[in-house]
């Protein structure tokens, strides 16, 4: 299992699967240049969107499983995880293969919320709304 510290964290669906894959997921934002890097040598793609800058270059990891959420304390939590939360997170490295070929990809088994960000439905909602309009 490897560890990266103090990464930050978009649209974690860590308690449910994400309506869109099916999957417990979470963008790791913001990477660093040495992260970037760190990615593209393992063979994972980083990306960033237009429409969202806030992420900067990300990357979605995702798992099959729910994935432990500890607080600030080291406690379990199930308390969702909102957009900007801060933490250290364990994962591992994979490989599968697809009718589209071979892939490679980040599961994410473990955070470790160093700052935690409430998440707040409503301000979710309302960022949707903007962004369609």
């Amino acid at each position: 299992m490897k560890k990266f510290n103090d990464i930050e964290l978009y649209w974690a669906s860590v308690h449910t699967p994400n309506s869109m894959s099916n999957k417990y997921q979470v963008n790791l934002a913001n990477l660093s240049p040495e992260r970037i890097q760190w990615f593209e040598e393992n063979g994972l793609e980083v990306r960033t969107k237009e429409n969202q800058p806030e992420m900067g270059t990300f990357y979605t990891a995702k798992s099959n499983y729910p994935i432990i959420v500890l607080d600030e304390d080291g406690d379990l939590t199930e308390e969702e995880v909102g957009n900007g939360s801060r933490a250290d997170i364990l994962f591992d490295l994979y490989e599968g293969k697809n009718k589209f070929g071979p892939y490679k990809g980040l599961s994410i088994k473990k955070i470790k919320l160093t700052e935690h960000v409430r998440y707040d439905k409503d301000a979710v909602e309302d960022e949707a709304v903007d962004e369609v309009l």
